[in-house]
């Protein structure tokens, strides 16, 4: 096995937190790419001695060395492990490997080229399957998501500029299914309040430069869906920080071009923000998000929102339920063939 060299062609970063149900699986499908020039770098945010064995224990099994373990002295949050991860990093390209996915063995391979004869490129990014717990593809759910996310029309090859293709479709998985170019981005720039939305904010780092980025359609990588929920607390960080980052991309006078747009996307994650906040905890802090939401645009959804930040939580919540549930029909019913 090729050890690590003082200065690896590709840094893999994979972040985990008390997880490490399908991290063998991750690492194993990392060391495995056919492009072999690499290190990665294990970054546990995790608290406990148990949780450090239990990592420590997988990377062992795994057996490369070019695997790198740090742990954080403090628990930081997934953003800012990430970037502490990413401040460590010695290779010229930087790619993201989620603690429950995994790569398909020509990923790194596939994607290289591109951006070394291209300078012009700050990221070369491919499309993903989706597979289920048991690590199997779904080609339903696989062929939803490229269309949910505009990859189905989008060309192969450079796109530049790629703002709106990053910020407003949302069409680059950068931290699932990418390679972006170190150099590119400003990692002083990388404010905690982006919480789990680090991949946006990575995303508009990246488009920010007035670099390119470059399309390969194939599936190269595979995201896991699980079949479990996510909790009430990760829905509001989450609809959190995806409202910050849209109302720092609208304090940016570069995407004056993309305003109409953005403002859209920004009244969206506030009103999922406080939809997601009255479910949890009806109140107060409820109502001022659903009021930010229908201030920014008043729109029907955020009107409907805030009317149901009025109401105590045992009404409130059925209704915010239900109206989750219908907008998944709708948006089924809007990409299937």
């Amino acid at each position: 096995m090729l050890g690590v060299s003082s200065r690896p062609l590709v840094s893999v970063v994979t972040t985990t937190y008390r997880r490490t149900r399908y991290l063998e699986e991750a690492l194993s499908s990392a060391v495995r790419q056919t492009c072999e020039d690499l290190e990665v770098i294990v970054s546990d945010d995790g608290d406990g001695e148990g949780a450090e064995e239990d990592v420590r224990a997988i990377v062992s099994r795994v057996g490369d060395s070019r695997i790198r373990y740090r742990r954080n002295g403090r628990r930081l949050g997934v953003a800012m492990n990430t970037l502490a991860a990413s401040r460590e990093a010695r290779g010229r390209y930087v790619a993201y490997l989620n603690d429950d996915d995994s790569w398909e063995p020509e990923f790194l391979a596939t994607l290289l080229p591109h951006i070394e004869d291209q300078p012009e490129l700050s990221v070369v990014f491919a499309d993903h399957s989706i597979m289920t717990g048991d690590g199997s593809v779904d080609p339903r759910l696989s062929d939803l998501s490229t269309r949910r996310f505009g990859r189905d029309r989008l060309q192969p090859g450079v796109h530049r500029p790629f703002e709106r293709l990053a910020l407003v479709d949302r069409s680059v998985p950068i931290v699932m299914s990418a390679l972006v170019r170190r150099s590119a981005i400003d990692w002083d720039d990388f404010p905690s309040e982006i919480g789990p939305a680090y991949d946006l904010w990575l995303a508009y780092l990246a488009c920010r430069t007035g670099l390119g980025a470059h399309y390969e359609p194939r599936r190269l990588t595979r995201y896991r869906a699980h079949q479990q929920a996510q909790t009430q607390a990760a829905r509001v960080a989450h609809g959190q920080g995806i409202a910050y980052c849209y109302r720092r991309f609208l304090e940016d006078p570069r995407l004056g071009a993309l305003r109409k747009e953005l403002t859209v996307r920004h009244t969206e994650a506030l009103a999922s923000h406080s939809a997601a906040l009255i479910r949890r905890e009806p109140g107060a802090r409820a109502r001022r998000a659903a009021l930010a939401a229908l201030r920014a645009n008043p729109s029907p959804e955020a009107g409907a929102a805030y009317l149901l930040s009025l109401m105590p939580g045992r009404l409130s919540r059925p209704a915010i339920n239900s109206a989750l549930v219908g907008r998944r029909v709708v948006r089924r019913l809007r990409h299937r063939d």
